[in-house]
């Protein structure tokens, strides 16, 4: 666990990881990733910040303004954004570690299908050759090697984003939501799994959850 007594002032350039609970009396221009819960007293400012858990502001100041925050199970917050409209980005229902890794998966993949099929045809042309030099046979058992190393590489890929998928399509979605004890302001993008909602008018007291493809506006409770 981390406690912060003062704030974080990140000017865009500090990290912070931690694999348990973090508090602080405020986040401003910092990139925060956190496994457990996070307590914030004042605010979250301009940040990314990720929980696999939970995100609570719990005074009456308790603001998220600008940049991206995520959390997998509850952001409870008093204010969303601000009156001048600031982009403010917000999601849960998925474990940010999962969108990570789901992101770095997909980055991967259409290189890995470069590689693989580049060393395919190499050794489609070996192969149509009748005979082979010692290099050339050399080659060609490099390449099979490669061949089945990349193979297994992507099926691995091919299986985790599956997992990660069914994670998130069957088990996530259903207990993530956003408690708002004051106002959401014009600006707000809201995620929910799937689903997207952008604020463009002032909301006040409201529960958000998901809700049959679409982000659910509630009464707060």
């Amino acid at each position: 666990n981390v406690t912060i007594n003062g704030g974080i002032i990140g000017q865009d350039k500090t990290k912070i990881k931690c694999n348990g609970n973090l508090y602080a009396r405020y986040i401003d221009h910092a990139l925060v990733d956190v496994e457990g819960e996070i307590k914030v007293r004042d605010a979250i400012l301009h940040s990314v910040v990720n929980s696999g858990q939970k995100i609570i502001l719990g005074t009456k100041k308790g603001l998220i303004m600008g940049g991206v925050v995520r959390a997998a199970d509850l952001i409870d917050v008093q204010h969303l954004g601000s009156k001048m409209g600031t982009q403010t980005e917000v999601e849960v229902g998925i474990n940010p570690g999962f969108r990570r890794e789901i992101n770095e998966i997909e980055k991967r993949l259409p290189s890995l299908e470069k590689e693989l099929d580049m060393v395919d045809k190499a050794l489609v042309l070996l192969e149509k050759k009748e005979e082979l030099s010692s290099k050339r046979e050399e080659l060609k058992a490099k390449l099979i090697r490669t061949s089945f190393v990349l193979k297994a590489e992507k099926r691995k890929l091919d299986n985790r984003r599956e997992e990660i998928t069914y994670l998130i399509n069957e088990r996530q979605l259903e207990r993530g939501c956003i408690k708002v004890r004051q106002t959401i302001h014009p600006g707000v993008k809201v995620i929910i799994g799937k689903a997207v909602r952008i604020f463009k008018d002032d909301l006040n007291f409201a529960l958000l959850t998901y809700e049959e493809g679409e982000v659910s506006i509630q009464p707060y409770r």
